[in-house]
């Protein structure tokens, strides 16, 4: 029960950390064009905003009840599935960006499932 909880935290923290430190590191050194229109800028400083909190979201439900911390993951599991076939069409990256939070809900609700009740 320990090393499932283990494995769907460090799945979950792993893809969160990836994808923080990727957007993080393109804002920050994202090429310098200085032609960028201010609508086109202000998009892109909305998107990285949105997903720093939906990765950091996701890493504080990791520390949730077993219950809460399944249907959390699963949810922003399928937020980006629907944001990323909202933008892109080729399927083949689609299990890169939404298969690691799905497996983690799926872990977490499997643990919640198998939990032994406490003593009253």
């Amino acid at each position: 029960m320990k090393a499932m909880r283990l494995l769907a935290r460090l799945i979950i923290v792993s893809w969160a950390g990836f994808w923080i430190l990727f957007v993080v590191g393109s804002a920050f050194g994202g090429g310098g064009k200085a032609d960028i229109p201010s609508s086109e800028s202000l998009k892109g400083i909305l998107t990285v905003v949105g997903i720093f909190l939906v990765c950091s979201g996701a890493i504080y439900f990791a520390w949730r009840p077993p219950l809460v911390a399944g249907i959390v993951s699963i949810l922003i599991g399928i937020l980006v599935t629907g944001a990323y076939l909202a933008i892109s069409r080729p399927t083949s990256v689609l299990a890169l960006i939404a298969l690691p939070p799905l497996l983690s809900g799926v872990l977490f609700l499997l643990l919640h499932v198998t939990r032994r009740p406490r003593a009253a």
